[in-house]
C-alpha cells in the first residue's frame, strides 16, 4: 500500500493492466472503461513499485486507488503539476494532460513522464 492512499480490494471483469483508470461495473466489481459519459469512474488499479505491469486474472480481488498516490500509465508525456484526465472515449484506461471533448478529472500528475511511463500521480476525481 501506498503512503496515505484510501484502497479498495474489488473484484473485477475482463483484462485490466495495472495503471489503468477502472469504472464500476457494479458496487463489488471493477472493469475498464466503455469510452461512453456512462461510466462512473472508480480510481486506479495502483502500478506500485517494483511489481509486473502485467494484468490480473478475472474474478479475483484487485487493489484500486479511490483516493491518494498511485502509478497510473500515461497516454502521453506529462509534467509533475498536470492535471490528469481520463477521456470519455477512452476504452484504455491511460490518464492524459490534455483535456479532451467530456474528459473527465481523475486526479493530478506529481512527476513527469513519456507516454506509456507509470507516472505517480494523486487520485482525486474532479466529480
Amino acid at each position: 500500500m501506498m503512503d496515505g492512499a484510501i484502497i479498495r480490494s474489488m473484484k473485477y471483469q475482463g483484462n485490466i493492466p495495472r495503471g489503468s483508470v477502472v469504472v464500476f461495473a457494479n458496487e463489488s466489481t471493477v472493469k475498464l472503461p466503455a469510452g461512453t459519459s456512462s461510466d462512473k469512474l472508480c480510481g486506479v488499479y495502483s502500478q506500485y513499485k517494483n511489481e509486473d505491469t502485467g494484468s490480473a486474472a478475472t474474478g479475483k480481488a484487485i487493489p484500486i486507488t479511490v483516493q491518494g498516490p498511485a502509478k497510473a500509465c500515461a497516454g502521453e508525456a506529462v509534467e509533475a503539476g498536470d492535471p490528469a484526465y481520463i477521456k470519455a472515449t477512452d476504452t484504455s484506461g491511460e490518464t492524459y494532460k490534455t483535456k479532451a471533448t467530456d474528459s473527465r478529472l481523475i486526479g493530478r500528475f506529481l512527476e513527469d513522464g513519456a507516454e506509456d511511463d507509470y507516472v505517480l500521480m494523486l487520485v482525486q476525481m474532479g466529480e
